[in-house]
């Protein structure tokens, strides 16, 4: 569906890359995870691919769209296809709006018409009530406050979702059931689940790709890469990891 070719990137005059040539493809329908420490390189792909970063080397390859010969334009379109929930729930969505208007925003930028139904309807696919559309971030908990940007990303029915640590700051009670919703709600669409903890992304997740200072470690299935690992580094995130989850 989605390739990414030999993507590279550096923010400091090529002395130390973010990314170095790394290669991806997912395909349709399944959920690809990415994992790696902070400053791996996990976001920086992440926003190359939603074409929110240009890459200094490389190109994203989606159906008709060439990153690399797209105008900005064709560059529009293709981010119209793309959904995207970020890491913070609390600075993610416009305090001065209320959820109404919040998830309407998609289709106001894509200039489409959102029945009201539509809305009330992904309140109760998000376990929120349709009631609380009137509402503003403020009145919600950081876990509610991810549901509703879970349904801002959803809610047009993008070819490709990307969540961006979107679990990683919340609670561990409230993680399992934002996790649960992610899979439910994403069992027919195609996702790259961002993540620093492997449990918690082998849990989501068909294939896996480790990303270590930039460099593609290691890519395949995730049972194999969870429980029989072949790259040294990939091992060292699981011995390091504390056995306090069971996805």
């Amino acid at each position: 569906m989605l390739t990414l070719q030999n993507i590279s990137k550096s923010f400091d005059g090529q002395k130390t890359w973010a990314l170095d040539s790394v290669s991806l493809f997912i395909k349709p329908g399944e959920t690809l995870g990415i994992i790696g420490e902070s400053g791996s390189g996990k976001t920086t792909l992440a926003r190359i691919l939603a074409q929110l970063m240009k890459p200094d080397k490389g190109e994203v390859i989606f159906q008709n769209f060439r990153s690399n010969s797209a105008s900005h334009q064709e560059r529009k379109q293709f981010q119209y296809t793309l959904g995207y929930v970020f890491q913070d729930p609390y600075s993610s969505l416009n305090p001065s709006l209320n959820i109404e208007t919040i998830l309407r925003e998609p289709f106001v930028i894509q200039k489409r018409e959102c029945s009201f139904t539509l809305l009330e309807e992904w309140m109760q696919k998000v376990k929120l009530s349709p009631s609380d559309l009137l509402k503003k971030p403020s009145d919600f908990s950081g876990g509610q406050r991810q549901r509703i940007a879970i349904a801002r990303a959803l809610i047009h029915q993008p070819d490709l979702v990307i969540f961006d640590e979107a679990v990683s700051s919340l609670d561990v009670s409230v993680q399992a059931q934002v996790l649960q919703l992610i899979m439910q709600l994403t069992e027919s669409i195609t996702v790259l689940f961002i993540g620093h903890d492997l449990p918690v992304v082998h849990y989501v997740s068909d294939r896996i790709a480790v990303l270590h200072h930039g460099k593609l470690v290691e890519f395949g299935d995730a049972g194999q890469i969870f429980h029989d690992p072949r790259a040294t580094y990939t091992r060292k995130l699981i011995e390091s990891r504390p056995r306090r989850l069971s996805y």
